[in-house]
Order: structure tokens, then C-alpha cells, then sequence
């Protein structure tokens, strides 16, 4: 029976239009919201619609299951999302539709809090509980995410929404195995979808099965030749199965379809694969003019000014210096830096950006040695031998590590042996032991 309107008296109000003929009165929520708008206060919902018990149903079971995370999100300042409709059913719907509005805004708070709402009043209500795993994966709670996919999926199993959800999740989650099988349930209900082989792609990427994801990146751009991050993820798994030619063919049509600081920075890598220097410095230089605060761009550079010919190591040094200045926290910034500044003899900075460098990312035999050396070029053959001791123990089979510490050990022993005559023997002598010092330090 539809709803008549009371008035505040109790009179019963019949809707009627100007020229006498009745109309349909409007719909209890409309009249309520417009209520709530005017400001106005009535006791009408506890007067005529009091309080009516919770229909019983097996799936109410399921409730106690729904976490009430009330506290991760708050009700909407409009009172979207904290209304109650009858049926139960059309509640949930209801607050699952104001849910996804509230993803769509970035609201991921409030879309927890309509969804917990929702699957309170409608436990079998899967686009509830798909929304709320996709804002519990917006959130980072994957492991969570996964939770509420399944339940989407139990409540409605031929949805393939509710499939692609819990691929999302649990390739959030670092279960690859699983995503790679729900995306490919997914595309058994819907093969049409290109976004479905795009996630079993990634999954197998991670999975290192890069063959499979090839094929499944191919029939992705087969649907949609359009999607830029296709041709950018083919292109990586072609660079990861050496295909150098085909991977720098893929990231130059993502480049094209979109221009973009990733795009440009990725077909630079393949460049640098392909040791075509000049071109990945053009890359860089495009990025760079898109974002000058992008770190990889300037260390990508850096990497293509060292390998020029000839050598660019001044340019790659000021590069370098930029990419610390954006990101100082970038181990691989500062070993670099010290690895080109060692080639030009600047031994002090070498030891700072090692020390730096071993501070940031912990100590690795390469970089020990690259400090051990600007030590032992500088004369301090103790902090040289301190370097490569510590190196070889970190990795005992480095052949320069042992080589350099042998070197460092005689030339020990003769300043040793130059210092005593030297004290004894006069200004000479003195002469002398330098002359000799110079000598080994140029040969080393």
C-alpha cells in the first residue's frame, strides 16, 4: 500500500494537483530526505513505523562474519549512507550504490563505512562487499580485501566484477597463484573484458612465467590497441624474455598512445639495454622536462652520459647530483656517483658517497672495494687493507678484494721500512722515501 503523508495534527493529507485530479504521493525517502533538508523534526517515524523484528534467514548467519570497521570511515555530511530504507534489501542496495559513489570521489572512509552499513542489513548483498574490498585495497588491506571478495563471490558467483575484485586482491596480497586462477575464471564468464588478461599478465609476470604473459598481454591489446600500460607491460616481458628489439618497439608506441614521464623513462631502459646511449639520454631529457623533481629520470641519464663516447662523466657527476638532491635516500645514486668520481680522481668524495652509499643500503663487496681504493690511491693503506678485509668478508670469493689487500699489505710494509732511514738518515733520505712513495702510488 503506497505511503500517505500525515500531517503534524494527524490529519490524513490527500495529495491532489491544482485541477483536482489525484496524484501518486511521492516516495517515502524523497519525503524524508526533503524533511531533513528543511530541518524539520517529527516523531513520525516512531509514531507510524515503529521498530519491526529482523526477518529470519539463514544467511543472517553470515552478519556475524561483516567487521564493523565503524572506525575507518565516517557518515557522509549529506546523511547519504545513514538511512535506513525497507526492505532490508533495498537498504543495502542502497547504501552499496552511495558506497560506490564514494570510491568514484576517493572517499575511501565513507565507502567502508556505507558497506558495513550494507552487508549489516544485507548479508548477501555482493556489490557491498566487492566495495568494500576494493576500498580495503585502496586502503592497503589486501589480506582483508580478500575476505570481502569472497564473499562477493559466494553471494553472487557468475558476477565477474566480483571475480576481478579478488584477482585484484589477491595480487595485492602476494598470492599469485590465486590471482592468476581467478582471473582466468573471470575471463571464462567474460573473455571480452581486456582489463581480465591484463591482470592475469601481471600475475604471471610475478610468477615469472613471461611466455603466458605475453600471450595473455597480446590478447589484451588484440581488444583494446589503445591501452598504453599494455604496450609498456609487453614491452617489459619482452625485454625479460631478451627481446630487446621487440621490447623497444612496444615502449615506443606506449610513448606515442601517452606521452608520459613512465613511458618515456621505461623505453630508456630498454635503451640502455640496447647500449643506444644518445637515444636514452633524449628519453631522460623528455621526462625531465615533464618533471624536473624525477629522480629516475636524472639517474637514468647519468647512466647514459658515463657510457657515451666519449664519456660524459662531468655531465653524468652533475645528473647525479640532482637525482641525490630529489631523492637522498637512493642507495644506487651515491654508489654511482663514487664509481665515476673514482675514474676522475676526486678520492675524498669517493669515500664520502661509499660511506653514504654503505649507511643507506648496508655494506656489499663491490662498493667496500670502491672505498678501499680511493684509500689506498690517497696513501691511507691501513683504511685501504680495514676496506678490503671487511670485503672479502662479506663475499670471500672476490678475486679484487684479495688482490687489492695484498697490495695494500706490502706497500704497508714499505713505508715501514722507508720511514726508519728516512728519521735517521736527514733531509736526503727524506727526499728520497717520498720520491719512492710517489713512485708506488703512480704504478698502483
Amino acid at each position: 500500500m503506497a505511503f500517505v503523508p500525515i500531517s503534524p495534527g494527524g490529519r490524513r493529507v490527500e495529495p491532489v494537483s491544482p485541477g483536482g485530479r489525484k496524484v501518486d504521493p511521492q516516495p517515502y525517502y524523497q519525503w524524508l530526505f526533503e524533511r531533513r533538508r528543511s530541518g524539520e523534526s517529527s516523531n513520525l517515524w516512531t509514531t507510524h513505523f515503529p521498530p519491526q523484528p529482523w526477518p529470519s534467514s539463514p544467511s543472517m548467519a553470515r552478519t556475524a562474519s561483516a567487521p564493523a570497521d565503524l572506525h575507518m570511515g565516517q557518515p557522509s555530511p549529506t546523511g547519504v549512507g545513514s538511512v535506513l530504507l525497507s526492505p532490508l534489501s533495498d537498504a543495502a542496495s542502497f547504501l552499496a550504490k552511495a558506497a560506490d559513489l564514494s570510491l568514484k570521489r576517493k572517499d575511501v572512509g565513507h565507502a567502508i563505512h556505507c558497506c558495513n552499513q550494507a552487508v549489516s542489513l544485507g548479508p548477501d548483498c555482493g556489490p557491498a562487499w566487492r566495495h568494500r574490498a576494493v576500498a580495503r585495497i585502496q586502503a592497503g588491506h589486501a589480506e582483508a580485501a580478500v575476505e570481502d571478495a569472497s564473499a562477493a563471490v559466494d553471494a553472487e558467483p557468475l558476477n565477474v566484477h566480483n571475480w576481478e575484485t579478488r584477482t585484484a586482491a589477491k595480487f595485492g596480497s602476494g598470492d599469485f597463484d590465486g590471482a592468476a586462477e581467478d582471473a582466468a575464471h573471470a575471463i571464462s564468464l567474460d573473455g571480452w573484458r581486456p582489463s581480465l588478461w591484463r591482470r592475469r599478465a601481471l600475475a604471471r609476470v610475478m610468477l615469472q612465467d613471461f611466455a603466458d604473459a605475453k600471450e595473455d598481454l597480446d590478447k589484451a591489446l588484440h581488444l583494446d590497441p589503445k591501452h598504453a600500460a599494455s604496450w609498456r607491460n609487453r614491452g617489459a616481458v619482452r625485454l625479460a624474455m631478451s627481446d630487446v628489439q621487440g621490447a623497444e618497439s612496444d615502449a615506443s608506441r606506449a610513448v606515442k598512445l601517452h606521452p608520459t614521464i613512465d613511458s618515456y623513462l621505461q623505453r630508456a631502459k630498454i635503451r640502455l639495454e640496447a647500449k643506444r646511449y644518445a637515444a636514452a639520454d633524449r628519453d631522460c631529457t623528455a621526462a625531465l622536462r615533464r618533471d624536473k623533481r624525477e629522480a629516475d629520470a636524472w639517474y637514468l641519464r647519468a647512466v647514459a652520459r658515463k657510457h657515451t663516447e666519449p664519456a660524459d662523466l662531468a655531465g653524468a657527476v652533475s645528473d647525479l647530483c640532482e637525482a641525490i638532491a630529489c631523492d637522498p635516500y637512493e642507495a644506487e645514486a651515491w654508489k654511482l656517483r663514487a664509481e665515476i668520481q673514482l675514474r676522475r680522481g676526486k678520492y675524498e668524495q669517493v669515500v664520502e658517497d661509499s660511506t653514504e652509499a654503505i649507511r643507506l643500503n648496508g655494506e656489499s663487496c663491490e662498493v667496500l672495494c670502491m672505498r678501499g681504493k680511493a684509500h689506498f690511491r690517497k696513501g691511507a693503506f691501513q683504511s685501504a687493507a680495514a676496506d678490503f678485509e671487511r670485503a672479502l668478508q662479506v663475499d670471500p670469493e672476490s678475486e679484487i678484494a684479495a688482490k687489492m689487500l695484498d697490495r695494500a699489505k706490502q706497500s704497508l710494509k714499505q713505508l715501514e721500512a722507508w720511514h726508519l732511514p728516512a728519521l735517521a738518515g736527514g733531509l736526503h733520505s727524506f727526499i728520497e722515501s717520498v720520491h719512492s712513495a710517489q713512485l708506488l702510488l703512480k704504478q698502483s
